[in-house]
């Protein structure tokens, strides 16, 4: 490829025109096709003319260096060529080719069938969203962009392991819409990504959560902050980070991740960070707060956490910052106790709730707010969080009682002689039943095989629970808001208990399966890429009142391919058509609806 350059007077003015342009064989010899008109300004001097002709080649080509900077006017020259090649879908456009044919109908065939659909999507939300343009502005060079979305969209729609993208990739169109050619694709490509993506985390979420605000017009006054864990598979030797810790999965086998993140109103993820698998909520809390100031300014914002990250030290340390922070949490149960006579008392006020909110089956909540002045008291009685909290109370009862009498047995018969062995199993089933182990006095009497052990149940403490059954206490020190608007605000904290099933459900973060600590961190980041697509796409569902999910929208889009058509003619030439299947009516809603089509616009 070089640049031509043109000249053209007219009207005592000369206009000067740069056309990208190459050399290609014909029939009647060498000839110039021109590829892209670049306009009338010059895109650098002369002498780098060629040089940036082949940078624009090679990055079409997708043999640019990853690693290499990226270059502002080759990218744009590339967009403009991508454009306009995904504008000319139809071959039967080359010049030549006639307008009507006589074909041979029995003959004709349809070949290479390619799912549509979800990748149409996918790179819509991703240009709205303006990654391309954000990731450039981070560092990535052309084809690392390319790959990235590659890899995220693998994670909305083919969520499996990373070295199966190459396969993924051929069976749907993905490789076209990102303008990155399918044979350069490969796992080694992926994984070189994988090295240069994460380090720019900050920058690339900082863009989002600038972008994201201004298109979809969040509020910005609430963050909810929390975490969560994400499993391995394997030994993971390589892997630092990768410890034995609290597992929110149930998987104490595995080594895991621990992951931070602070969730808008509006549920886009604002910032995330990844933490040793053995650390903990509440001292980890001081350095995820450092790790979010890094993207976002936090001072104005009202945090909501839960009781895990509420401690004593994380409230004296927001307290004693130099920055001011506003908070509202969930007090931890035995604090509520101090409120029995306030409790039983007269006063509540009745607020009405729309659908189930945090587990409330029941269609009004009573909350009541006492004032001190440092902070704000909020008590909230739930009807039917008090069904919960029964049923769970009755449950871990019977089986509490079920084990200890268990215990007795083996005690009584032998099994278990050592006590340091008895109280030991005494402590698992305390630590097993929470909600009830504190109200059962154990004894052991005797010596060696005439142990006896027994267990009584305190009344006083179970009465004190069963009144506490559906009462929960929010603690804030916003003293200019209203108790309804602080137990609604505290509501909304299950927008992030949703972002991490979505993390854990259709995008696939775990197992996670890499050895290195670098790509495992990576592996997550890219499902946190992919989660603001998925967080936009449901966005622009809600306001439509449309309340299905991303796994059912995806499987309705892939009955949308694309496909080529073979048409022999009557003279003995086949001419071959690529174009996308016409949209099912279906189709045509879902696009309407997300904003990707207007009218009966159609998608070739």
């Amino acid at each position: 490829m070089f640049i031509k350059h043109n000249i053209k007077k007219q009207n005592n003015r000369t206009y000067y025109q740069y056309v990208l342009t190459e050399s290609v064989r014909t029939p009647k010899g060498p000839r110039h096709k021109s590829i892209v008109s670049l306009g009338d300004l010059k895109p650098r001097p002369a002498k780098d003319w060629l040089k940036l002709a082949r940078r624009v080649e090679e990055t079409l080509m997708g043999q640019l260096n990853i690693f290499e900077k990226s270059d502002h006017e080759v990218l744009a020259i590339v967009e403009k060529i991508k454009r306009r090649r995904l504008s000319e879908t139809r071959e039967t456009r080359e010049k030549g080719l006639p307008k009507t044919v006589t074909v041979n109908p029995n003959e004709i065939e349809t070949e290479e069938h390619k799912e549509f659909g979800p990748a149409f999507l996918v790179t819509y939300f991703w240009d709205l969203l303006n990654f391309g343009e954000i990731l450039q502005d981070a560092g990535l060079s052309g084809p690392a962009i390319q790959l990235t979305f590659i890899a995220v969209a693998n994670r909305l729609i083919y969520p499996e392991s990373d070295y199966k993208i190459p396969q993924w990739a051929k069976q749907t169109e993905i490789c076209a819409l990102a303008g990155f050619p399918e044979e350069n694709l490969n796992d080694d490509r992926m994984y070189r990504l994988l090295d240069e993506l994460y380090p720019r985390r900050e920058e690339i979420e900082r863009g989002l959560y600038q972008r994201e605000r201004d298109l979809f017009n969040l509020e910005g006054t609430l963050m909810f902050i929390d975490f969560t864990s994400f499993y391995f598979e394997g030994s993971c030797q390589r892997n630092w980070k990768a410890k034995r810790g609290y597992s929110r999965d149930k998987r104490p086998d595995c080594k895991q991740f621990v992951w931070g993140a602070a969730i808008g109103r509006e549920g886009f993820p604002i910032a995330s960070e990844v933490f040793e698998g053995n650390a903990q909520d509440g001292p980890t809390f001081p350095e995820m707060l450092k790790k979010i100031h890094r993207r976002v300014d936090v001072e104005g914002r009202t945090l909501i956490f839960d009781r895990g990250i509420a401690t004593k030290k994380n409230m004296e340390f927001l307290e004693n910052s130099e920055k001011r922070y506003d908070w509202i949490i969930a007090a931890r149960s035995w604090e509520s106790e101090d409120w029995v006579e306030e409790i039983e008392s007269e006063g509540w006020e009745k607020i009405p709730l729309t659908g189930k909110v945090a587990g409330c089956k029941a269609p009004a909540v009573n909350i009541k707010l006492f004032q001190g002045k440092a902070e704000s008291i909020v008590l909230i009685k739930s009807e039917g969080r008090r069904e919960k909290d029964r049923a769970i109370r009755e449950r871990q009862e019977k089986k509490m009682e079920e084990q200890l009498t268990s215990l007795s047995n083996r005690v009584k018969m032998g099994r278990v002689k050592k006590k340091e062995k008895i109280w030991q199993n005494v402590g698992r089933l305390r630590e097993r039943y929470p909600r009830v182990g504190r109200y059962y006095e154990v004894e052991l009497k005797g010596e060696g095989k005439r142990q006896e052990l027994s267990w009584e149940k305190n009344e006083e403490k179970l009465l004190l629970d069963r009144k506490m059954d559906g009462i929960y206490l929010l603690r804030t020190n916003r003293m200019d808001i209203e108790e309804e608007e602080i137990f609604r605000a505290y509501l909304l904290l299950n927008r992030i208990e949703n972002i991490f099933k979505d993390l854990k459900g259709p995008i696939k973060t775990q197992p996670n399966r890499h050895h290195r600590t670098d790509r495992a961190e990576t592996h997550i980041f890219q499902c946190v890429l992919a989660l603001h697509i998925l967080t936009a796409i449901e966005h622009r569902l809600k306001e439509k009142e449309d309340t299905r999910s991303w796994e059912t929208i995806r499987d309705i889009l892939k009955t949308h391919q694309t496909c080529s058509i073979m048409i022999p003619t009557t003279d003995g030439e086949t001419y071959r058509i690529r174009k996308p299947s016409k949209m099912e009516e279906e189709h045509y809603k879902i696009y309407r609806k997300l904003g990707v089509i207007t009218g009966k616009q159609a998608i070739y």
